[in-house]
């Protein structure tokens, strides 16, 4: 639609400068590719400044990229290098592909744009990459505040190899199965940036992500978000950290997730990451023995539970109409906990308020014990006299009525 050819060639010798562009209040509709693009691509030492106060704000674009096969379909594109740039309170409407794009422009403002009508396989409402995979050239000090996805994409929003920037009050949504579909938004080698009340939300594996491949992602650090993910199936999670240099980042928020995954899952040896969030939830309890056998339970069993950080309470109610078994041994179970019980911690202990069903002579208190990294928790007896033994099937008749109503805190393994 509009372009503006600076210096076109990473060893040209063109000297031409761009300083002061104001491209405003424009629509652009029906744009075979791109809308527009300041093509600043020479590598020399004064990059940043051959292209320097440009403002792009207050456009629509609407229908981009549409006409060509595998065109873009950018509201804008800084291709290169820029300083100095504000791209703000822009409306991007079905567009293809991605809707902005920063490769390497530096010190600026990307913020308060809108986008919506996601309508293809592989579209996404920003992504900031950077030509050189080697992160020669990283994008920093970027300011990207208040843009909204309207409509959920097809395809991750992500920020690549971008340092000491700030986000806050940005909403990344991703829905659907669309050509690299994984997460509502991702942090890709990218380190040091700050995020502040970000809302992020997929059906698919991931609402955030931590990713290093070539590079690093260390040190990022998000307070204050939202993150949810809607997916049902197994090996999900709401926050992933991926790669073995993915490290020492940080976030805070809260957190809801579908029926299946995790919250928090590590993979590729990414270690040293931290979360800590407020959640509520509810699910059901499996009622057994470390030795099953042949026991049946019918009934209800169902808890709630609400996770502090990495504290997490689990209160329960245990209700049985049926109660059978002849085979079984070993210690009662109750399995199925949210969320991992930490590693060596024996700390995660509850009390039982009401119990039914159990024949121990001269144990007359019960208390509840998280079994340390397991999901499922134990019952203790004790007594006057009486060393605390966990209750065991021997312990239940068979064809009891079994009731156990009770809670437990326990920290989490993350």
């Amino acid at each position: 639609g509009l372009a503006f050819f600076n210096r076109t060639n990473a060893v040209g010798t063109e000297t031409c400068v761009i300083n002061g562009l104001w491209i405003e209040d424009n629509v652009f509709e029906d744009i075979g590719s791109i809308a527009c693009t300041i093509y600043n691509r020479q590598e020399t030492s004064d990059k940043y400044d051959a292209a320097k106060r440009v403002y792009f704000n207050r456009n629509l674009g609407k229908n981009l990229g549409l006409l060509q096969t595998n065109a873009k379909g950018f509201l804008v594109s800084l291709d290169g290098f820029g300083s100095q740039v504000s791209v703000d309170f822009n409306d991007v409407d079905n567009p293809n592909r991605v809707g902005i794009e920063n490769t390497g422009w530096i010190k600026g403002s990307l913020s308060n744009n809108s986008f919506r009508n996601f309508g293809g396989t592989g579209r996404r409402a920003r992504a900031m990459s950077v030509a050189d995979s080697t992160a020669t050239y990283p994008v920093f000090e970027l300011t990207v505040v208040g843009n909204k996805c309207i409509d959920p994409a097809t395809n991750s929003s992500y920020a690549s190899f971008c340092f000491d920037s700030y986000f806050a009050g940005n909403s990344w949504s991703q829905t659907g199965t669309g050509i690299g579909s994984e997460s509502g938004f991702k942090f890709l080698d990218s380190s040091r940036n700050k995020v502040f009340g970000d809302i992020y939300s997929s059906d698919q594996l991931y609402a955030i992500r931590f990713q290093s491949t070539t590079g690093s992602c260390q040190g990022n650090v998000i307070q204050a978000g939202q993150f949810d993910t809607f997916a049902s199936v197994i090996n999900t999670a709401v926050i992933n950290f991926d790669g073995a240099s993915t490290s020492n980042n940080v976030a805070f928020g809260s957190i809801a997730k579908g029926t299946g995954g995790s919250s928090v899952t590590q993979t590729n040896s990414a270690a040293g990451n931290e979360t800590g969030y407020d959640a509520t939830g509810t699910g059901n309890l499996g009622v057994t023995f470390s030795t099953p056998g042949n026991l049946v339970f019918a009934g209800t069993s169902p808890f709630k539970w609400s996770r502090s950080g990495n504290l997490c309470t689990v209160s329960f109610a245990i209700d049985s109409t049926t109660f059978t078994h002849t085979t079984a041994s070993g210690s009662l179970r109750l399995t199925g906990l949210p969320f991992t019980v930490q590693s060596g911690d024996s700390s995660g202990l509850g009390a039982i308020s009401a119990i039914q069903g159990v024949t121990k002579v001269n144990y007359t208190q019960f208390g509840v014990r998280a079994r340390a990294g397991q999901t499922y928790i134990e019952i203790y007896a004790s007594g006057s006299g009486q060393s605390a033994v966990l209750l065991q099937a021997s312990d239940m008749p068979t064809g009891g009525t079994v009731v156990l109503y009770g809670s437990v805190t326990y920290f989490v393994q993350d």
